[in-house]
C-alpha cells in the first residue's frame, strides 16, 4: 500500500484503495449493462456505425462536417466492437481456450486490416488518376467514393454475420462468487 502526504499532514490518501474503489465502481456502471444486453448488442452497435460512417462518405463527402461526422462515428464503432470482440472471446471460449482465442482474435483483426487496406488500394488505383490539375498523382474522386462503398456493403455483411455468434457458453467462476470480484467498500 503507498501512502501519500497532501498539504495537510493530517490527510492521508491510501492510493491502492483509491485505485480499487475506483476499478469497482467502474465495474459496476460499465459490467451491469454488459450483464443485462450482453456483448453482442455493443457490437452491432458499432458495426452499424460503421456502415453510416462509410456510407455517409460514400454519398456526402464536400464539407469538412462530414467528415467530422464520419469520424466521431467510425471511431464509436471501433471503439464498441474492438471491446465487444474481446468480451465475446472470453465469454464463448471455454477456460482452458481463452488465451488460444484471445490470439486468435488479435491476429485475425490484424490480418483483416491488413486486407481491407489492399482492398481499399485495389479500389483506388482501379478508378484511374485524378482528371483535375490540382491533384496529379492522386486518385480520382469516384475512387474514394467507390471505397468508402464497398467498405459500408462489407461492414453491412459484419452487421448480419454478428446476429450469427452464440449466446455465452461458458463463465468462469471461483470461490461461489459467480465470477464476481468481492471488493470492500469502506
Amino acid at each position: 500500500m503507498v501512502h501519500l502526504k497532501g498539504p495537510d499532514e493530517n490527510v492521508e490518501f491510501r492510493f491502492k484503495d483509491l485505485v480499487v474503489r475506483h476499478g469497482a465502481r467502474m465495474r459496476r456502471q460499465c459490467g451491469e449493462p454488459r450483464d443485462r444486453f450482453g456483448a453482442r448488442a455493443p457490437l452491432r452497435l458499432g458495426v452499424a456505425c460503421g456502415v453510416l460512417s462509410f456510407a455517409l462518405l460514400a454519398v456526402a463527402h464536400a464539407r469538412m462536417w462530414q467528415f467530422y461526422a464520419a469520424g466521431v462515428l467510425i471511431g464509436a464503432g471501433y471503439g464498441l466492437s474492438f471491446a465487444a470482440l474481446g468480451n465475446l472471446v472470453v465469454d464463448t471460449a471455454g477456460p482452458a481456450d481463452i488465451g488460444v482465442a484471445g490470439g486468435v482474435n488479435t491476429i485475425a483483426r490484424t490480418v483483416g486490416g491488413a486486407v481491407g487496406a489492399q482492398i481499399a488500394v485495389a479500389v483506388l488505383d482501379a478508378a484511374g488518376p485524378a482528371k483535375a490539375a490540382t491533384t496529379p498523382g492522386f486518385p480520382a474522386e469516384s475512387g474514394y467514393t467507390s471505397a468508402f462503398a464497398v467498405f459500408a456493403l462489407v461492414a453491412c455483411g459484419a452487421l448480419g454475420a454478428s446476429w450469427a455468434i452464440p449466446e455465452k457458453r461458458h463463465r468462469v467462476s471461483s470461490g461461489g462468487h459467480q465470477g464476481r470480484l468481492r471488493i470492500p467498500t469502506d
